[in-house]
């Protein structure tokens, strides 16, 4: 019966090189390797928040991260996590929010997913301590110069009580930096907080050339 069924529905592209491959779900064995660690240090925002970054952003991560987002995959997400060598340590996690017109559009919040995802293996909390109060265009079709132009007037926090200890800003890619140095200050104007730090999938490997980062 399973010789039957691989012959009728043949095996799902891989989805960087487009091959047919049987042995991963979103991935050929080749491709799969090119998912390249960042190496564990921290790349510093102006402002000093520190952002932790699972893989670099390219390979096969240029392909399953947009893949991902539109529309809202988690089980995707929750392979991606799997996969990374290290995993930060806090004691909640709070995803970067999309617009409520964005989350329609993709079936749901994609930096939810990530976050439900990091929290399934880290046993922490997430809470929507964030919501995105301006609409704007998609990052993908934005340049550098427009990206940096979030701020934190963009996001609204919501009266919700976080936990002691060192909370974690989630997103998926880490270009400029704005968005998460724009949701950390939202959050910190109404949030005393002990620690706050960021974890995304991937670093662009040009987000500390020349935007106020720095690798450390």
């Amino acid at each position: 019966m399973k010789g039957l069924l691989r012959a009728l529905i043949p095996p799902a592209p891989c989805l960087h090189c487009h091959l047919p491959q049987p042995e991963h779900l979103w991935l050929c064995e080749g491709c799969r390797a090119t998912l390249a660690p960042d190496g564990g240090t921290a790349t510093t925002l102006t402002g000093g928040l520190n952002v932790e970054s699972a893989f670099f952003y390219g390979g096969a991560c240029s392909a399953l991260i947009p893949y991902a987002k539109d529309p809202v995959e988690p089980p995707l997400y929750a392979w991606l996590v799997a996969q990374a060598a290290e995993l930060p340590n806090g004691s909640a996690l709070v995803p970067v929010p999309t617009h409520w017109r964005r989350r329609i559009e993709r079936g749901g919040c994609h930096t939810t997913a990530l976050a439900r995802a990091l929290s399934a293996h880290l046993d922490l909390p997430v809470v929507h301590a964030l919501e995105r109060s301006h609409l704007a265009p998609k990052q993908s079709q934005q340049d550098r110069e427009t990206r940096r132009q979030v701020r934190p007037e963009h996001f609204r926090c919501r009266d919700l009580e976080l936990p002691p200890g060192k909370v974690l800003l989630i997103d998926d890619v880490l270009t400029t930096g704005a968005t998460l140095s724009a949701a950390a200050r939202a959050l910190l104007q109404t949030h005393a907080l002990d620690d706050l730090g960021a974890w995304v999938l991937a670093r662009r490997p040009a987000s500390n050339e020349g935007f106020g980062l720095a690798k450390r």
